[in-house]
């Protein structure tokens, strides 16, 4: 088993929320919540905690002939989770020291103010994959087709990185789906490129797709 000295660490196999206690203790892995009940079953993507004590995990509870996003809060940190519906089905979540919550789903990117338990949209776009806030002005999304947005005015306005379009990839097959900052001026985008298999029929030369020119 993995421990990190100092840091309480939260699992999500299916719908089953565990965390180890601080390495300097005992260490051992606790059941902090199980999804229980007959005919469905809640898959967890993502869990943020914007404090020691609050934290929100979300979701998708299947049914039969349904599905829900759905999310579970905690307040005293994850000794016990309440759940509540989501706007959007979820793709991350962010949560900022100051206990914004952001959902980054399918439909765009939504903010909560309250913990989790109301949601706005302040960004419509159906290709993003995560965000990333500096501040409660400043952010950036991330996505699909080199999607790299910044904002400076709590998303009100959006407007496209240059930087992203750089990588040698195709804009189709390229993914950003990670950003990170560990200083206000440094940070990090991770992605990848899926490739297709090439038809070997074909000369290289006359190879009219972008990623073998």
């Amino acid at each position: 088993m993995t421990t990190f000295r100092g840091l309480r660490c939260f699992l999500m196999p299916a719908a089953l929320l565990s965390f180890c206690v601080p390495a300097w203790s005992e260490s051992r892995w606790k059941l902090q919540y199980i999804h229980d009940e007959d005919k469905s079953n809640l898959v967890l993507v993502d869990i943020q905690f914007s404090s020691p004590q609050s934290g929100i995990a979300a979701g998708v509870l299947q049914q039969k002939h349904s599905s829900k996003p759905t999310s579970l809060l905690t307040t005293d940190g994850g000794e016990h989770w309440t759940a509540a519906p989501l706007p959007d089905g979820p793709r991350s979540l962010f949560a900022a020291p100051d206990g914004r919550i952001y959902l980054v789903g399918e439909s765009g990117v939504w903010i909560s103010n309250e913990g989790g338990r109301d949601w706005k949209r302040i960004l419509k776009n159906k290709r993003l994959t995560h965000v990333y806030f500096l501040d409660a002005q400043h952010g950036y999304a991330v996505g699909a087709m080199k999607t790299v947005l910044e904002t400076k005015d709590s998303g009100g306005t959006w407007k496209e990185v240059a930087a992203a379009d750089e990588p040698s990839t195709t804009e189709e097959r390229t993914t950003y789906n990670w950003i990170t900052f560990w200083t206000p001026e440094k940070g990090l985008i991770v992605g990848r490129s899926s490739s297709v298999e090439r038809n070997e029929r074909i000369p290289l030369w006359m190879d009219t797709d972008p990623e073998y020119r």
